[in-house]
């Protein structure tokens, strides 16, 4: 270990920083990006337990995913669920939802902030 004097001065005047957080309507929501990995997965600000939390308003309802006017269709668990060179959206291990290409770069797609939209549906039968 280090001693705390050895990293740097004492800092006393702290700012805090709001974070854009997700846009939640009855019907649908707007997460933002956040930032992106270095194989170009888009990660949003919305996490997991805010989405489980919006969509057990409606049990019974799908949600659609639409990049940059694009439908993604369904969030998926893995990236096996599409096929090579498909978009997908899933919760990544840190809980926040990412937007990837299976073998490619979404950011090289759709920009390093594109507009999301996660839309209710009707459940798929």
């Amino acid at each position: 270990g280090v001693a705390l004097k050895a990293l740097g001065e004492r800092v006393s005047n702290l700012i805090r920083i709001n974070l854009p957080r997700p846009r939640f309507d009855d019907d649908q929501l707007q997460p933002g990006v956040s930032r992106s990995d270095h194989f170009g997965n888009l990660i949003t600000n919305l996490h997991q337990k805010d989405f489980d939390q919006w969509q057990a308003q409606h049990l019974g309802s799908s949600a659609e995913v639409i990049v940059q006017d694009r439908s993604i269709g369904l969030i998926q668990t893995t990236f096996s669920d599409v096929e090579p060179g498909q978009a997908v959206t899933y919760f990544g291990s840190a809980g926040y939802l990412e937007i990837a290409f299976r073998n490619g770069n979404a950011k090289e797609m759709f920009g390093s902030s594109p507009e999301i939209l996660i839309r209710r549906g009707k459940s798929p039968r």
